[in-house]
């Protein structure tokens, strides 16, 4: 018994590996996978360069100040099939309270399963790693400056282990007149703030989370979502490492209805990651305006990542929002 446990705790340090490696990070000691990988299909299409996107229910997770500039009630659902056999799935909901801001939560859980394999090398029942968050954000608008903060709990766990932390995230945004045709978004954030998840008993190393900082701007067609051009230079660390990265993205969308997206992520001691989206938003108000649906548009998005490194992975994601339309202020 003794000696399957300890075999045990070595399947556990690989995969506790391997979680690292699937979620960018050369440090095996790292954990809060979960808050790795892309939230929502918009995402995954546009290489995570959101900081200074414009408000949407996916802020709550790239920078929560822009949460304070929706107009709307917003849901999305997402289900991502992501590199080396892990799953994803993703909900979250913005709620705007009027003029004291926007509050939003979120749910994301990540799994897989690895074959349990005995010191004589059978094969047993699978063993499962899991990852999971749930976070609670505000975010207010000040003058068409906005300010926003999240609150997180991070759990990771495998079998019958389990480590977890609270982590913050705080971020301020705003858009400015740049001339006649387009303004221009800011954004500065700062994720994942918080104690390490715990030691891992294999190693009695730290499990520390992924904290991270971004900064960006954002082209914004004025009057219009039709075009948007995002520039986000990004720094990513995971103590004792530090890792950064570049973001380009671009997004078109024609007649507000169908958007296409692009961009490319590149580590700065790494390979780089091209990303692909598709979306399609569909007005409700067919069912007719005395419906409570007809104020709400329905919108589809695929994202894709693929990226080169010895396994040639790639990551697939699915996404679905309901968007209340703006309110007249």
């Amino acid at each position: 018994m003794k000696n399957t446990k300890k075999t045990d705790w070595k399947q556990a340090a690989f995969i506790i590996s391997a979680l690292a490696l699937a979620g960018f990070t050369a440090d095996a000691t790292a954990g809060g996978d979960v808050l790795r990988i892309p939230d929502g299909a918009l995402a995954s299409g546009m290489a995570q360069a959101l900081v200074s996107a414009p408000g949407s229910v996916d802020s709550i997770t790239y920078n929560p100040a822009s949460l304070g500039a929706i107009g709307g009630i917003q849901y999305t659902a997402m289900f991502t099939k992501w590199a080396m056999g892990y799953n994803a799935w993703y909900t979250a909901l913005a709620y705007p309270l009027d003029a004291i801001g926007t509050i939003g939560a979120s749910l994301k859980f990540l799994g897989t399963a690895f074959p349990r394999i005995d010191p004589s090398g059978n094969i047993g029942r699978d063993l499962h790693a899991e990852s999971w968050a749930i976070t609670a954000g505000f975010g207010k608008s000040f003058k068409g400056k906005n300010l926003g903060l999240n609150v997180k709990y991070v759990n990771d766990m495998y079998q019958n282990y389990s480590f977890s932390s609270i982590a913050f995230d705080a971020g301020g945004s705003t858009v400015l007149p740049l001339n006649q045709k387009f303004d221009v978004g800011l954004g500065l954030a700062v994720r994942n703030l918080g104690a390490n998840l715990g030691k891992s008993r294999a190693s009695a190393a730290a499990i520390s989370l992924p904290m991270n900082g971004a900064i960006g701007a954002t082209l914004i067609l004025k009057g219009s979502e039709k075009n948007a051009f995002n520039l986000t230079a990004e720094v990513d660390s995971t103590m004792p490492e530090f890792d950064s990265k570049i973001m380009i993205a671009a997004e078109y969308g024609y007649k507000s209805v169908l958007f296409l997206r692009g961009g490319y992520a590149k580590r700065l001691a790494g390979e780089g990651t091209w990303s692909f989206g598709a979306g399609l938003k569909v007005s409700l108000s067919k069912f007719g305006k005395a419906s409570k649906m007809g104020n709400y548009d329905l919108l589809a998005n695929f994202g894709g990542i693929s990226f080169k490194d010895q396994f040639n992975q790639y990551a697939l994601c699915f996404s679905v929002s309901l968007l209340e339309k703006p309110k007249a202020r």
